[in-house]
């Protein structure tokens, strides 16, 4: 790109800047968002879906302690070596 054609490109990302910022309603914080229209229901059916979240979270049961696992029969080793016992 030669400075001619970037110097084009840059003034012309200015005069849209600022000719989008002169636009009735334009919020330079959040420019692409548009405002959020007054919607309760919607507001409403949010509010009732993040508590049940909670809800769900905070009701369910402890986990239950499992005693400790029973072998179904004693394994006899010998020279101290087990081959049956695998890792």
């Amino acid at each position: 790109m030669s400075k001619r054609t970037l110097v084009a490109v840059g003034a012309a990302c200015l005069i849209a800047g600022y000719l989008i910022s002169c636009v009735p309603g334009f919020d330079p914080i959040n420019p692409l968002i548009p405002k959020r229209p007054d919607r309760p229901v919607a507001r409403l059916l949010a509010r009732m879906a993040k508590l049940g979240l909670w809800v769900m979270v905070f009701a369910e049961p402890a986990p239950q302690r499992y005693p400790q696992p029973q072998y179904a029969r004693m394994i006899e080793c010998s020279n101290g070596v087990c081959h049956s016992e695998g890792w």
